[in-house]
């Protein structure tokens, strides 16, 4: 309500020329609350505000990254992958949407010969990465990992991880990082080797997660909230390789309570389905799981968010 009372103090004719910072925060701003609140249909007008005016494509990457979340709430995760692509080649990170298997197999084996020159407390303490474009990017390509699962497209899934980690590692960290190494024990596993570096890689992310929630206590409640959601949703689905499946049950309906409380929908209610599956695997009582799944399906009906029940 105070976002649309601003819009209306505005003369829509003039404000994008006479008042543009001013004009571009309320737009964007009145896009992220109508995509927290599960208002697909306003959405769109909000993000077609932003990209008809913005000046820079760094003015309008706000605005992309809500069309991206509610491409995905829409089912339309083709879509989302086709517009995240344009863009990244747009911010100088182009991807080819079909890599082969020995492009992906030489830079996984680039990335990880990489991180096994490096202590985990030598990745910890990298830089802050400095150029806004490549912190895009790396916003960018994780968020887009879970439409790529939906669609089983495994070849760029990887692609995009392995770009990530070799952006951390050449550019610094960014408060995505730990979501990265929680895709990476994704990206780096495989059955025919050793698990290590795939547990050496979630571990981390955990251990980043800290550092991130740490830092931002004064300054992004809501940030480091989203971060933790979107970290568990991927460590879940790695975990449970050495997590007893209670303790990963457990850390993934944190991660949905934290993707709620920040508004990330695109992560909350896929925590809440690899809960449903650890819980179901952990010999647990079934009771507490049904009563939680018919409420979890009735919040994601509620927020136009049924995607993500299979």
């Amino acid at each position: 309500d105070y976002l649309l009372i601003a819009l209306k103090c505005l003369d829509i004719s003039t404000c994008w020329t006479t008042h543009y910072k001013l004009s571009l925060e309320i737009h964007s701003l009145l896009a992220e609350m109508y995509a927290c609140g599960g208002q697909l249909d306003d959405v769109q007008d909000a993000v077609d505000g932003v990209l008809a005016h913005a000046k820079t494509i760094e003015d309008s990457l706000r605005v992309h990254m809500v069309r991206f979340n509610v491409l995905f709430m829409q089912c339309k995760e083709a879509r989302q992958i086709e517009l995240t692509l344009d863009l990244l080649a747009k911010i100088d990170q182009p991807l080819i949407s079909k890599p082969s298997k020995l492009t992906i197999e030489w830079h996984r084996r680039q990335i990880s010969a990489r991180l096994n020159r490096l202590s985990d407390d030598d990745i910890r303490n990298l830089p802050q990465m400095k150029e806004t474009r490549k912190v895009t990017a790396v916003n960018i390509m994780s968020s887009a990992i879970i439409s790529l699962f939906h669609l089983e497209q495994w070849g760029l899934s990887r692609m995009m991880v392995i770009r990530c980690i070799d952006l951390t590692l050449s550019d610094g960290l960014t408060r995505f990082t730990p979501i990265c190494f929680a895709l990476a024990s994704h990206a780096f596993f495989d059955e025919k080797r050793s698990l290590d570096l795939s547990v050496r890689c979630s571990v981390l992310a955990t251990q980043l997660l800290e550092d991130v929630k740490s830092s931002d206590v004064q300054k992004r409640t809501s940030s480091a909230l989203e971060i933790q959601s979107r970290t568990a949703m991927y460590r879940g689905m790695f975990a449970h390789w050495r997590l007893p499946l209670p303790i990963v049950a457990e850390e993934v309906f944190k991660g949905y309570q934290a993707g709620l409380q920040c508004g990330h929908l695109t992560s909350a209610f896929p925590c809440a389905l690899v809960y449903s599956f650890s819980y179901f695997g952990s010999g647990l009582s079934l009771r507490p799981l049904l009563k939680d799944i018919e409420s979890l399906c009735d919040r994601m009906a509620e927020y136009g968010s049924t995607n993500v029940i299979f």
